[in-house]
């Protein structure tokens, strides 16, 4: 297997409990592995089967509708969401201090 998805589909029939065998690389070496399979442990949904019907996304496991709402609105998920537009502003300065480092380095002797 390659991908994320036919590992799903390889394990689509399987029950909890139930011990699969696993040949994985890692660190460019391989490896043989055993795992019990386990269900989650709350209701969720794999946004890749759940919202497309024959879509495969990334395999994401994703709150109920109802509840994603709610939980954009805790403190956590605020802090979060503000947080990007940080990370946009910084993107942008460092993209500002590259280019006087880049105007800097063209006054360099020997450039």
């Amino acid at each position: 297997m390659s991908s994320p998805w036919e590992l799903a589909d390889e394990l689509g029939d399987r029950k909890k409990g139930d011990r699969v065998a696993l040949d994985v690389v890692r660190d460019r070496s391989p490896r043989k592995l055993e795992a019990t399979l386990a269900q989650r442990e709350q209701p969720e949904m794999d946004a890749a089967e759940q919202m497309v019907r024959g879509f495969r996304g990334p395999m994401l496991a994703l709150p109920k509708m109802a509840e994603f709402g709610q939980m954009l609105k805790t403190p956590e998920w605020q802090g979060r969401l503000e947080g990007l537009d940080e990370c946009e502003r910084v993107r942008k300065r460092l993209e500002a201090v590259e280019e006087r480092l880049k105007a800097l380095e063209q006054k360099l002797p020997g450039r």
